[in-house]
């Protein structure tokens, strides 16, 4: 049977999964207090600075970005839509690489769907910016799980976990 390095035994153990959870609360209270002060004017500065920055796109463009000075604008600019319809529109005639076409310079990862409702598998542009966005958010639900269970105690016990397929493709150069 192999033995663990030092680190592994020293990072497993009591002490050092205890000073983890300690770090993980103290985190979990102070983001539940930001997320508690975010207002409906943080929201509309967080949709203004991304249309900004997506106004050069081509659904920037398309939907006149550069306009955008309040919710009610890009409301009155940008029509619902299903995933088919962006589909159609942006995504298919260029795939694999995606260009300037809803965020700026080009998407560095396509994110690909299973189980979907229609059946057919999608693929999702995934920027870094939206990995740095969605591993926030994930920070964030850790946080606000543990201020709703101020007991609970992470890296102890049981764990559920569920994710898909980690294989991954290059379709494109720089495009994985």
């Amino acid at each position: 049977m192999a033995t663990l390095s030092p680190q592994l035994s020293v990072a497993g153990s009591p002490p050092a999964r205890a000073i983890v959870n300690a770090g993980f609360h103290a985190f979990g209270h102070r983001r539940v207090r930001q997320v508690d002060r975010l207002t409906a004017e943080v929201q509309q500065r967080s949709l203004l600075d991304l249309t900004a920055r997506a106004a050069a796109t081509r659904f920037g463009r398309d939907y006149g970005f550069e306009a955008v000075r309040s919710i009610d604008d890009f409301q009155r600019r940008v029509p619902l839509s299903t995933y088919e319809d962006l589909w159609e529109s942006y995504l298919r005639p260029s795939y694999p690489v995606f260009d300037d076409l809803a965020w700026p310079g080009r998407i560095p990862y396509i994110a690909l769907t299973s189980g979907t409702t229609t059946g057919v598998t999608k693929y999702i542009p995934v920027s870094h910016e939206m990995i740095r966005s969605n591993t926030k958010a994930a920070k964030t639900m850790i946080a606000a799980f543990l201020s709703a269970r101020p007991a609970s105690r992470l890296f102890r016990g049981k764990l559920f976990f569920l994710g898909g397929a980690s294989d991954l493709e290059w379709p494109a150069p720089g495009v994985g």
